[in-house]
């Protein structure tokens, strides 16, 4: 005679064991959920939005004021056609956009930081170098950028990665005085400064459209020009001298961003954007007790690797140069007249931006329609 605890015990397992299945075929049927633009990005941006790209790390890191709140692997440029360094915009969106320069090469997403072709956009992502010089994105994050990024963000292109760090008070020489004497009252106005050459333009910005003239400011320092020159919504607006104390030491490229500080002041943010090419010379040798190292090779374009023996006089590296200054260090040099700091001071709200460039503007690129592009490299 069977038990009846047994039979009993057989048929709760039988149920539980179809309830099971029932729940694992239900889970399998249903479709898998791709991810949304807010799971990828906040649905929208509190303060100022950075862009920075790291060559390195083929990674691109999205910031909103001093906030990490999204990032991704990219694919930059190849060597023989890299991805240029330094602080850019975003000028132009498109959601479809086919390239005018390689055989009309989909770039879905687009949104561009050059007129000469260089530009963030959807693409084969390997986290290596693979494109002709833009930056290659993942599908739902090019979809999801494209969503909350606004034309004029900027885009910090380095080789390592940069974050920004908050500066301790205000823009000195927007309320220290210049030496008496030293700088001429009036900014000079300018109808369209840094004018490109015609031959190396690959393509034109769009029509002046009407564009409020609450948008923030853009402000570039060259210590190579001794000027200083304002824009708003991609236009020029004046340009004037400025003082720089020592002034054939460099101030490294900086990109300063103004953003809502406590009790209303605005508080100011530096991203440093500086990266020295790495070079092979003799003189400085890397090689170690095993014979054999690792040596970073490179001619200003991206990151090669390649061994060595523990030869010294075959190959070595410069020692590395002397670090850049800080932007605070590289602010305190700097002095405008009064009259001129008092002009820009009035101009500067949130989202305002000031770049510290020690070369001159890229004039092939920088014109109407962009808000200054200052090249690291």
């Amino acid at each position: 005679m069977s038990d009846p605890r047994s039979a009993t015990c057989r048929r709760w397992l039988a149920v539980a064991l179809g309830g099971a299945l029932a729940l694992a075929g239900a889970a399998a049927a249903a479709p898998r959920e791709r991810p949304t633009a807010l799971s990828l990005l906040p649905a929208r941006a509190k303060g100022p939005v950075t862009l920075v790209v790291s060559t390195d790390a083929q990674r691109l890191t999205v910031y909103d004021g001093e906030e990490a709140v999204g990032g991704t692997t990219v694919s930059t440029g190849v060597a023989d056609h890299p991805t240029p360094h330094g602080v850019f915009s975003i000028i132009d969106k498109r959601r479809y956009h086919e390239s005018n320069i390689y055989s009309a090469a989909p770039m879905p997403y687009m949104q561009r930081l050059t007129w000469s072709g260089i530009a963030l956009h959807e693409g084969r992502v390997t986290g290596a170098p693979a494109s002709h010089g833009c930056i290659r994105l993942p599908g739902d994050f090019a979809r999801a950028l494209f969503s909350f990024t606004r034309e004029g963000a900027r885009v910090v292109i380095a080789r390592e990665d940069a974050w920004p760090t908050r500066l301790h008070g205000a823009i000195p020489f927007l309320k220290a005085p210049a030496p008496t004497g030293a700088l001429p009252e009036a900014p000079v106005s300018l109808p369209g400064e840094i004018e490109p050459t015609a031959a190396s333009v690959l393509s034109r910005p769009p029509a002046p459209q009407d564009i409020a003239t609450r948008a923030p400011v853009a402000i570039l320092v060259n210590r190579k020009a001794g000027k200083i020159y304002v824009r708003r919504a991609f236009t020029p607006l004046f340009e004037a001298p400025i003082a720089i104390a020592d002034r054939e030491r460099p101030l490294g490229l900086h990109l300063l961003t103004a953003q809502a500080g406590a009790g209303g002041a605005l508080a100011w943010s530096a991203l440093g954007a500086t990266g020295a090419p790495r070079v092979a010379t003799p003189g400085f040798s890397t090689v170690g007790r095993l014979g054999v190292a690792d040596i970073m090779v490179d001619d200003a374009r991206p990151r090669k690797r390649a061994r060595a023996r523990a030869d010294e006089s075959m190959v070595s590296l410069a020692p590395p140069p002397p670090p850049e200054p800080s932007a605070q260090e590289a602010l305190g040099r700097l002095s405008l007249a009064p009259g001129v700091a008092a002009r820009i001071a009035a101009l500067i709200g949130t989202g305002a931006t000031i770049i510290l460039s020690d070369e001159g503007a890229r004039g092939r690129e920088t014109w109407n329609g962009t808000n200054f592009i200052a090249l690291s490299e």
